[in-house]
């Protein structure tokens, strides 16, 4: 509440999932894992239906999506009760949404889904042509780009070398992708290696720049992409 000058201890342990995320209408209401705070993090209570909060609908911020064991659940209450939308086999690690469509992207570790909300569909969006030499598609986070909700930035690593094809992006809604950043010879990770980003969290910048958070090789910095 003082823009980072000092931290209070709010004796929240988020275990297995690390998730934060605040609604886009209240700033008051903020999320951690599984618990939910309408003061500002002052006090917190317990949400049954839903493990973690990922993202909302950007043109009604009332939408609220997250996680739910396999399942992604939808908020229209700003977290106060949800409901299941989908079952996807695997817990989301990330979700992106697409307001055009009515779609929401789902990366799930090795692959990245997409769900149409209107009619129920779920299709598979990065095939084997994008993975890497060792036959891996590594897809952990993904970003839709606000302005031009066709554009789809799609990323992950591997614990054990930098991953050749870490950061993809789709300019027509992911139906064909190429890649961003690339490291050639999947290096293991601790030798001397160019190109590897190993991004453990994206996001696109106002000012039109996709910054990517690596574990190992600091933040880099990509021109997003502009249609026109």
């Amino acid at each position: 509440t003082n823009g980072g000058e000092y931290f209070n201890p709010t004796g929240i342990d988020c275990g297995a999932n690390p998730y934060f995320y605040s609604d886009p209408s209240d700033k008051n209401i903020i999320f951690a894992s599984n618990m939910r705070s309408e003061d500002g993090g002052n006090s917190w209570k317990e949400m049954n239906d839903c493990d973690y909060v990922l993202t909302h609908n950007p043109v009604s911020p009332n939408e609220l999506f997250g996680v739910k064991g396999n399942s992604i659940v939808i908020s229209y209450d700003k977290g106060n009760k949800w409901q299941r939308l989908v079952n996807i086999g695997s817990p989301a690690l990330d979700l992106s949404y697409d307001y055009l469509q009515s779609a929401l992207y789902a990366a799930v570790g090795d692959r990245l889904l997409k769900y149409y909300i209107k009619d129920g569909t779920l299709e598979e969006c990065i095939s084997a042509e994008h993975s890497n030499r060792f036959g891996e598609n590594l897809i952990s986070l993904v970003e839709t780009d606000p302005l031009y909700p066709n554009v789809i930035y799609a990323g992950g690593r591997s614990d054990e070398y930098t991953n050749d094809s870490s950061v993809l992006i789709s300019e027509n809604s992911g139906k064909n992708w190429y890649v961003v950043s690339s490291n050639p010879n999947n290096q293991a990770l601790g030798s001397s290696c160019q190109g590897g980003i190993q991004p453990v969290d994206m996001i696109l910048s106002k000012n039109r720049e996709l910054i990517v958070f690596s574990a190992k090789f600091g933040i880099h910095k990509f021109s997003a992409y502009n249609p026109e």
